[in-house]
């Protein structure tokens, strides 16, 4: 059950966190390129650096915050991004820059995956629909995140320093609406909702919600954490939308953090009009959401994988060869479909399988996993774009996506042990 404070606001705070999340994680790598002039491996190098930090802060930090101090942990993440935000918007130098990045990393870390542990908490039953609106209300902030940041910078010419500052003060409001949710998310609970706790309390639970199974004990499972979660890893829907996300991670990450300048130097694009093909991909993914949200997922899990894998390859290919513009938005559009799809199914399984008290470490340790990619790929393509250009080193990127591809279509035939 959705409390009627806190639901709304942790929305709203979703849609102020991942739009100005997405603005700076898009933004700050061109402008490293424009304002201070850094070339592709440098810009490589900060991004991975941004991402390892993120992935360390998630796996120590965030998955050690107890579910009653979730929303605390999300106040603070907010600030310290808000903080982050302003620092990049008046960045001289590469030193201001890095520390931008880095301030920018810690509160990343902290602030998903808790948010994604408070929507989890007040899912109740309804895991599998919360988690659709959750996923919807994210597309929906990335896609009104580009165009937003397009206006802005018709408004001052181009100048990525306004949309810094612009963007700065989402994280700010979210911070504050997260106060209201504090005393209602802890202390004052309708007293009909406390006696439903209380009996869910004393009841042991039968099975899990869209799993026939019987449920272990709770205390058999708390602190479990992703690797050593047998159950968890068991499934093998779960397996397959790992693999099915890693293999969209390879492509998003390309996309947030080069994507920009292959527009500027493949296309011959301006910022703002590279915006709205990013813009186009996440109306894409909004729509798939949406969809997601009104049927539910629960028989076409592994239908909804085998597209994403299709979409986010050819996504690629598209981008990689094309020589238009118009082919340039219709691969960000087909990517957006395997954006749309992939991480609702994983986040879905995951709420279903795992006992809420596991939740805070498990979705750390999940997004500190997925984080692994955003390590690797920033170095690698600054790296080959320093040699052979962005356009070149995207149609490279398939080559993991393929082999990552075989490896899904092992496990949806094996024969393995394992649950549906």
């Amino acid at each position: 059950m959705i409390y009627i404070v806190v639901g709304p606001t942790l929305l709203v705070t979703t849609f102020l966190l991942r739009s100005s999340q997405n603005m700076a994680q898009t933004t700050f790598p061109v402008f490293g390129h424009t304002a201070l002039h850094l070339s592709a491996l440098p810009i490589g190098i900060i991004v991975t650096t941004g991402n390892l930090i993120t992935v360390l802060v998630t796996a120590v930090l965030a998955s050690k915050v107890s579910p009653a101090k979730i929303t605390k942990a999300l106040f603070s993440a907010l600030l310290i991004m808000a903080g982050a935000m302003f620092i990049f918007a008046f960045s001289t130098n590469i030193v201001v820059y890095v520390t931008a990045t880095v301030v920018f990393s810690i509160g990343g870390g902290i602030a998903f995956p808790s948010l994604i542990t408070s929507i989890g908490q007040i899912s109740g039953d309804q895991g599998s629909r919360v988690m659709g609106v959750f996923a919807t209300t994210l597309s929906i902030s990335l896609l009104f995140g580009p165009f937003i940041e397009a206006e802005v910078l018709k408004l001052d010419l181009g100048s990525l320093r306004i949309a810094f500052i612009f963007f700065g003060l989402f994280p700010l409001i979210g911070a504050f609406a997260m106060i209201k949710t504090m005393p209602v998310n802890q202390v004052n609970k309708p007293a009909d909702i406390k006696e439903e706790e209380k009996v869910q309390a004393e009841t042991p639970a039968k099975e899990w919600a869209g799993w026939d199974q019987a449920r272990k004990p709770t205390h058999q499972r708390i602190s479990a954490g992703i690797w050593h979660n047998k159950e968890l890893w068991r499934n093998k829907t779960f397996r397959q939308g790992v693999t099915a996300q890693l293999v969209h991670q390879i492509a998003f990450i390309a996309v947030i953090a080069f994507g920009v300048l292959l527009a500027h130097s493949g296309y011959g694009m301006n910022t703002v009009m590279a915006e709205i093909a990013f813009g186009v991909f996440f109306t894409v993914s909004m729509l798939i959401r949406a969809l997601l949200t009104i049927h539910s997922v629960a028989q076409r899990k592994l239908g909804l994988l085998w597209l994403s894998l299709a979409a986010t390859f050819a996504g690629m290919l598209l981008i990689g060869f094309g020589r238009s513009i118009s082919i340039f938005f219709l691969g960000m559009g087909i990517l957006g479909i395997a954006h749309g799809a992939t991480f609702p199914i994983l986040l879905t399984v995951v709420v279903e399988t795992v006992p809420t008290e596991e939740l805070p470490r498990i979705n750390a340790e999940l997004t500190a996993v997925l984080g692994l990619v955003s390590i690797i790929v920033p170095f690698v393509l600054g790296f080959i774009a320093q040699h052979v250009g962005y356009k070149t080193t995207f149609l490279w990127m398939d080559i993991p996506i393929a082999l990552l591809s075989i490896v899904f279509a092992i496990l949806s035939f094996s024969t393995a042990a394992g649950t549906e």
